[in-house]
This record gives C-alpha cells, sequence and structure tokens, in this order.
C-alpha cells in the first residue's frame, strides 16, 4: 500500500491514468467511473487525480463478474511474449491516447485467440486499484 505515487513507481511497473475524484472512493477515467476500496484523502471531488495500478492486476473480465467491477474496454495494441505471460498494451475507449499496460496468462491470449486490434474487457480489482492527487 504506498503511501504515495513516486512510492508506487518505485519498484516494479505500474500504469499511471489521469482521472478526476467523483468521491472518496470513485474516480472517473473519462467517460467510466472506477472504484478504490481504500479512501482517497486530501483530495476534494472534482479534483485531477491519478488512478494507479500494476500490470499484473489487470483482470480480463469475466462474465461471472459482478455488476460496477470497474470494467474497461480496450483496444489490443501490442502483445509482447514474455515467458510465462503477455505483457499487452492496451488502449481503454474511455482515455483516448493513454495505454494500459496487463499481464496475461499466456492460457488467456491462447483461448481467446488475442491479437493487435481486437476488442477485450478488462477489469480493475477495487482493493488493487490506488489514487493518488495530481501531480
Amino acid at each position: 500500500q504506498p503511501i504515495n505515487r513516486f512510492v508506487a513507481d518505485f519498484i516494479g511497473t505500474m500504469n499511471f491514468l489521469p482521472g478526476t475524484l467523483v468521491d472518496a472512493h470513485r474516480v472517473r477515467l473519462g467517460t467510466v467511473d472506477v472504484t478504490s476500496a481504500s479512501a482517497v484523502a486530501n483530495v476534494s471531488p472534482g479534483a485531477g487525480v491519478t488512478v494507479c495500478v500494476r500490470p499484473e492486476d489487470v483482470v480480463v473480465d469475466d462474465t461471472n463478474a459482478p455488476p460496477n467491477a470497474n470494467r474497461i474496454e480496450t483496444r489490443v495494441t501490442d502483445l509482447d511474449f514474455i515467458g510465462s505471460f503477455f505483457r499487452a498494451r492496451l488502449a481503454p475507449d474511455c482515455l483516448e491516447g493513454f495505454i494500459l499496460a496487463a499481464d496475461l496468462p499466456s492460457s488467456v491470449v491462447r483461448q481467446r485467440s488475442l491479437s493487435r486490434g481486437q476488442s477485450l474487457t478488462v477489469s480493475l480489482p477495487s482493493e488493487r486499484v490506488r489514487v493518488y492527487p495530481e501531480r
């Protein structure tokens, strides 16, 4: 549970997405709202924030996921085989010009026959989403 954005970025890879705070647990990413299990402190609603999530925490959407499960529609822009997983670069429909890195198990890539240009719905588990004040 990193204390700030700098610490969150210090170890490993982190996705940083711009958003607007809606309330203590909800952020608007372009046209989509996502929730964070951790409350955002010292930031007023309407303020710019940064949503952080690690690539390994991005989940390919499951049709059994509960409603409002932080679903984001994306398009696959690139897939790199890293050994035990693929690093996917995903362009979120809700945030033009941004890329979301996702580490996907090889089995998921094979089962879904993922390739560049394909649409893919992913979820950001609220317990893994961190929100920090905009720099």
